[in-house]
Order: C-alpha cells, then structure tokens, then sequence
C-alpha cells in the first residue's frame, strides 16, 4: 500500500487481486425432491471472473412419481451444466451496492430437461404468465445488467405426460445456441434501453435448423413481446414423440421444405402470420382411450381426415401457397413457451387443412380428465381392498386348517 492505493480504481479493498473458490459442494433441497451438487465454484477480482463448474440439480424421483407427490401440476427439472461463466463482472458495485453488473454470462454445454404431468389440476389461482423470462427478471431482488448472455451446446428437452393417451409426450432441441442482448431490470439502463433481443439457434428434435428471435419489452406492463422463426427441411416424423402422446395424431409422413412465421404477444394472447411449404403429408388419428389401454388408432377417420381435410402439399397444383393467420389465447397454467408453440401449431393447422376442427376447451378437457382419473382411483381402490379381504380370509382358513389338522 502507499499514497496512490487509495485512488486506484483496480483495486479490491486496497488489494490487486481477492480470489476465492469453493469445491465439492453437495445438499438435498429443503422439500427433499432434489439433491444438488457443484463441483467449484472460483473468482478473481483481478479477472473479473466467476465461474461455476460442474452443477446439477437431480430430481431424487422418476417423472411420475414425483408428479404424484403432489396434489396439483408441478414442473419437474433435471438440469446439468458443465460451466456457467461471468466476464467482466464489477466487483465493487456487487460489493458496496448489491448491483451485479457484467460484460458477459456464458453459458454451456449444458443438458436442460423439464417434466410435467397433466394427471393433477394447476394450482388454483396461479398464473404461468407471471414466470414469463422478462417479467420474472423484474421480481429479482437485485439490479442486474448483462450486456451479453451467450449460450452454447445446450440441450433443451420438455416432456408431458397425457392421462387420455398414458403415454409421455416430448420435444427435444439440441445444440441451442445463441446470444441473448440487455439482459437487465436496472432502473438506469431502462431508460436508456428497455428491449432486450435473443437469437438463438437449435436442432428441432435433433434435425431441422430452427432459428428463433424474440425481442421482449422490459418495461411494458403487459408483458409485450414479438417473436419470428424460420424451420429448414424436416422429416415431419420426427414429430410422433410429442404428437402421438399430446396431439392424438401419429404423423405417418410430410415434408417441410421450411416454414417462417412471426407474432406479436403478450401476458394473454399472441396473434401472427406464418407461411409453409410441405409435400405428402399423411396422418392418423388416435383414439382418446383414458379407461383402456392407452391409444388406438381411429381407422375410418383416418381415412377421412387425409381425403377430405388433409391437404397433402402446400402449394398444390397450379394454385399459390397456402399462408395463414394464427390467433391464441393463454390459459392461467400455460406458460411463456407454450403460449409460443401453440401459436406456431394454430398456423400449422390452418395451412394443412384442420383449422376447421375445433380445439378442445382445455380447462373442460383438465376436468372431465381429472373426473375419470378420480373415478379410476376409487376402481383401484376398491379392487385392492377387495384383494386384502381375499388374502386375510385366506390366511384365516389356512390357520383354521392347521389348527382342526394338528388337534
């Protein structure tokens, strides 16, 4: 230290460089649900590094298991990061104004899985939309400003389980990577910059190049964003993990050459335009089978399905390609992402011809689910008390055998 320490804006507490580093951290979550471990976490001032190597958050039970610890729908998250890394980081603002300001986060290879169940009802009262990434991002308790958050090589899976099908429905996009811009609930850098833009790119189901950008407004209390994507060739097969269990629709073959679309959305609703070109699409139809065995396959309207209401291409022979108009509404228990894909899929329906049948009311569709759900329990129930009954008389006559044999 000397006379010059004082006024030397690079140093720490007086010092050129404070470094610090944890390791081997692990603990099981307060509601006992997860066990959680990080291998380090390391920083420097000097640096202006954090690093966090090795975290992960592993669900302690199996999809369905965990859903049925609850009475009501919970996300389950399986999450893997091999590195999340700060640049830049202004230590002395973290220190004497709680502020944590960076240049960059960096992010990835990481694997990302989230599961929910639809056996349960949502949470009364609770609305999704109050989890939209730019909304949550307020309810920080800390100013944050990151000029660049950068992702790399991450793994992007979510799965559903249907009670009408019995099955588990997914959706897979691998390798995302992408920048997402001004990312910040800082009072200062609002009034200065109050959008933040993401543009990402990622394997839909580990084969068609999806680019997506979505621009979000960080200040409007509507929760206002717009967003624009563009899918190249794709197997529309590839499609059958998520439509088969959550759609009731098993794609036996289509080819998209691309499609692009565009909307506008908020905290309620989301409206846009898409166009698509495809060629030989064929489907089938699946039964919704609650009290059986999982799906069948609806033979005759099928049939019906690809000659009357399936268009086949897009655009047909001797006519102009088909565009179309997507409108949707959010539900309570719908979140930001499914707000996005619906959308997509209201201007897929249009386009190939099945916008005319109309969608299940999905908060109808929870109920009547729910009810038979309810009712199948009482079933089993019964049955295994039933059973106990069997086996308790059984184990009486045993006795009374043995006894009236000994005597």
């Amino acid at each position: 230290m000397d006379s010059l320490s004082g006024s030397d804006t690079t140093r720490f507490y007086y010092t050129k460089d404070a470094s610090f580093q944890i390791a081997g951290f692990k603990s099981v979550t307060k509601d006992k649900m997860y066990s959680m471990k990080v291998d380090t976490i390391k920083g420097s001032t000097s640096s202006k590094k954090i690093t966090v190597k090795g975290f992960k958050l592993t669900p302690l039970y199996d999809e369905l298991t965990f859903a049925r610890k609850y009475n009501i729908q919970k996300d389950r998250y399986n999450l893997s990061f091999d590195k999340i890394e700060f640049n830049g980081v202004d230590f002395i603002g973290l220190n004497t104004d709680q502020k944590l300001y960076a240049k960059s986060l960096k992010i990835g290879p990481a694997n990302v899985e989230v599961f929910m169940s639809r056996e349960s009802p949502p949470p009364p009262g609770f609305d999704k939309g109050r989890n939209y990434p730019h909304i949550a991002l307020k309810r920080l308790n800390m100013p944050i400003l990151i000029d660049t958050v950068k992702l790399k090589d991450i793994h992007v899976k979510y799965g559903e389980f249907n009670p009408a099908s019995k099955k588990i429905g997914s959706v897979d996009f691998k390798a995302l990577t992408g920048n997402i811009l001004n990312v910040t609930n800082d009072s200062l850098q609002l009034n200065k910059k109050n959008h933040a833009q993401a543009d990402l790119n990622a394997l839909l189901m580990g084969t068609g190049k999806l680019n997506v950008k979505i621009d979000f407004n960080l200040t409007d209390q509507n929760g206002a964003f717009t967003y624009s994507g563009r899918l190249g060739k794709f197997d529309m097969k590839n499609l059958n993990p998520l439509s088969k269990a959550l759609g009731l629709v098993e794609i036996e073959s289509g080819d998209i050459q691309h499609i692009d679309f565009k909307a506008n959305g908020n905290l309620r609703s989301a409206t846009g335009s898409m166009n698509m070109l495809y060629t030989n699409l064929k489907v089938k139809l699946l039964s919704d089978n609650i009290d059986g065995e999982g799906t069948r396959k609806k033979g005759f309207l099928s049939f019906l399905a690809n000659t009357i209401l399936v268009k086949d291409e897009n655009p047909q022979k001797g006519e102009t390609p088909r565009t179309a108009t997507m409108t949707n509404n959010r539900i309570n228990s719908a979140s930001f992402f499914n707000l996005m894909w619906k959308t997509v899929f209201v201007g897929i329906k249009d386009i190939v011809g099945v916008g005319i049948v109309p969608e299940k009311d999905p908060v109808k569709q929870q109920k009547v689910i729910a009810k038979k759900i309810r009712q199948q329990k009482r079933v089993d129930r019964k049955a295994a008390r039933k059973a106990r009954r069997e086996k308790t008389d059984l184990t009486f006559f045993k006795y009374m055998y043995i006894t009236v044999y000994c005597l």
